[in-house]
């Protein structure tokens, strides 16, 4: 799996790039479901597996009082995603100037202008975006505009509870 760190590391772009957007704490087993459509529809479409991920939580800089312990750490993370069978992983510094990037410039810049993204997978509960403004019905929005398409997975319950990483905390 390659690695790329920060906003300017794309050199080359991948091919077909099919995307999960997260920070994918726990790597559970939501999560582990998600990244696996992704890594599949890129298999299916000759394309690219990728994964955004961003260090740190944006809760340790958006609301450090309040923000969790990971559940797991960057490099953890990594090497999940790495056996998951994601071909690109890029990390994100999270910082309070790239938290006011609104949710049409990340799809305008991010998604469209440097991974020229065919797909994102998201899940049903997927915000994104200055205050988390950006969502399913935005993300669509914009897709149409960029030429991305957008699947949504519903989420993943067990023993009739959604899983996600707060409820594992």
């Amino acid at each position: 799996m390659r690695i790329v760190r920060g906003l300017r590391g794309f050199r080359v772009v991948p091919p077909r790039a099919v995307v999960a957007v997260g920070v994918f704490d726990g790597v559970h087993v939501a999560h582990q479901r998600l990244i696996r459509a992704v890594v599949g529809l890129a298999r299916r479409t000759r394309g690219t597996s990728v994964v955004i991920t961003f260090d740190p939580d944006p809760q340790r800089v958006l609301n450090p009082s309040q923000a969790h312990l990971p559940l797991l750490p960057l490099g953890e993370r990594l090497r999940q995603f790495e056996t998951l069978g994601v071909q690109l992983t890029w990390v994100i510094r999270f910082t309070r100037a790239f938290s006011t990037m609104t949710a049409e410039r990340f799809v305008a810049d991010v998604l469209a202008g440097r991974l020229h993204a065919t797909c994102v997978v998201i899940g049903e509960t997927f915000a994104f975006g200055h205050q988390r403004r950006g969502d399913l019905r935005i993300l669509r929005e914009l897709g149409r505009r960029y030429g991305i398409r957008v699947m949504w997975l519903p989420p993943v319950r067990l023993a009739g509870r959604m899983v996600s990483s707060s409820r594992i905390r």
